[in-house]
């Protein structure tokens, strides 16, 4: 068992180097002073594109074909002077971008870029196995919870990853809860045990 733990993290490093290198691959760009181009050259499978106005609301939704382009012009004329995020949410990461109308344009703001990696879990018999870059070096907490809702186990690193396993052999089967979260980001992850 403790090969296919370190096989998985092995697994998961090469990922997340190849990730660190790459971009999110969004192209964006704006034309006529209020129409945002995206431009997504090759999507993955599960990705999902959003646009949030500043009240956290859902402005446009969709879910990416696996190995396609993507490609989509958001008319920013009839909207609200404010704050726009455009969320990208991958499978392994999530990026967020600002953008800005003032005065009947729009601006990419570049300097509010967020890019985060999400956790990844591996089930190996009655081990849970999380792994997760924390390249920020900044406090990373996960708590775990019982289909009640009670607190059955926690960690807290600021190291540059979290690597822990966490042994689920003594307890009942059942669904728990991973919380993981850090500096600008959460994430919640139920897995089935047994």
């Amino acid at each position: 068992m403790k090969n296919t733990i370190n096989n998985f993290v092995v697994a998961i490093m090469l990922l997340v180097s190849f990730s660190s290198s790459a971009t999110d691959g969004v192209n964006l760009k704006v034309e006529n002073q209020y129409d945002l181009i995206v431009d997504i050259q090759k999507t993955e499978y599960g990705s999902e594109l959003s646009l949030l106005n500043q009240n956290a609301e859902v402005i446009f939704r969709d879910q990416l074909d696996e190995d396609a382009r993507f490609s989509k012009k958001f008319n920013f004329d009839s909207l609200d002077h404010g704050e726009y995020l455009l969320v990208l949410d991958k499978k392994y990461c999530k990026s967020t971008t600002v953008i800005t109308k003032v005065k009947d344009q729009i601006k990419i703001d570049h300097a509010n870029y967020k890019f985060a990696f999400k956790p990844c879990f591996k089930i190996v018999d009655d081990q849970v196995v999380v792994y997760m870059p924390n390249l920020s070096e900044s406090k990373l907490s996960v708590e775990v919870f019982d289909k009640n809702g009670v607190k059955v186990g926690n960690f807290q690193t600021r190291e540059t990853e979290l690597r822990k396993a966490f042994d689920f052999s003594e307890v009942d089967s059942g669904k728990y809860t991973f919380i993981i979260e850090t500096s600008e980001d959460s994430f919640e992850q139920t897995i089935e045990i047994g």
